[in-house]
């Protein structure tokens, strides 16, 4: 489709599909055949594993700027260096 339209117009399309968020399709009780709520999927879709490799305290040792990050921390005196 994109191959058809002028290179401005493909360009706006490829923005807009790039700005689209995740929708998600629920099912309206009572509603008719074919009719559906549409609701905007959350953004913060907790998971321990990925935010413990991310923000972790040996993720923050493995690179030079994550031990600036926990030596500030250190020094501020915080209980908590890394989540």
């Amino acid at each position: 489709r994109a191959s058809m339209l002028p290179p401005a117009a493909a360009a706006a399309a490829a923005v807009e599909r790039v700005a689209m968020r995740e929708i998600v399709v629920l099912e309206a009780p009572g509603a008719g055949a074919g009719e559906a709520l549409q609701a905007i999927k959350r953004t913060w879709q907790p998971s321990t594993r990925k935010r413990k490799r991310k923000h972790g305290f040996l993720s923050r040792l493995r690179t030079k700027n994550g031990r600036k990050v926990l030596n500030r921390r250190i020094q501020k005196g915080r209980a908590r260096l890394a989540p």
